[in-house]
Formats: C-alpha cells, sequence, structure tokens
C-alpha cells in the first residue's frame, strides 16, 4: 500500500535546508522538521544528496545547515 501525504507552507516559513547524515533507516525528526526521502527504490550518492540540497536552496533562497 502506497500513501501520499501533501504538505503545504507558505515559502516565508521555510528557514533552511538541512542536510543530516543518519545511521539510522527511519530518524526521529525534532519539531519543525519535516524529512524528505525517496520512496522508491533508487537511492542517491551524497554527491547526489548535496546537488539536490544546493538545488532546493537557491530556488528557495533559503541556506544549507549540514550536520
Amino acid at each position: 500500500i502506497k500513501h501520499r501525504i501533501f504538505l503545504r507552507f507558505p515559502v516565508q516559513y521555510i528557514q533552511s535546508n538541512r542536510i543530516q547524515v543518519k545511521e539510522r533507516l527511519c530518524p526521529r525528526p525534532g519539531p519543525g522538521v519535516i524529512p524528505l526521502t525517496r520512496t522508491d527504490e533508487k537511492f542517491f550518492t551524497s554527491r547526489e544528496i548535496k546537488q539536490k540540497a544546493v538545488k532546493l536552496a537557491y530556488f528557495l533562497r533559503i541556506p544549507i545547515e549540514v550536520f
């Protein structure tokens, strides 16, 4: 069973784009954090994730935080 959840937020509420490496498969985000992960079988390399984060941050005009 596949489910999709669509969330809408005003752009001015988005403060940053955070990249966080976790060992756990299902990390628990803190308050105000929405994980953006793939649900299909394709996984990205760390370089691809960084490139996508940069593009998203540039599009939204927000900083990137790396943890």
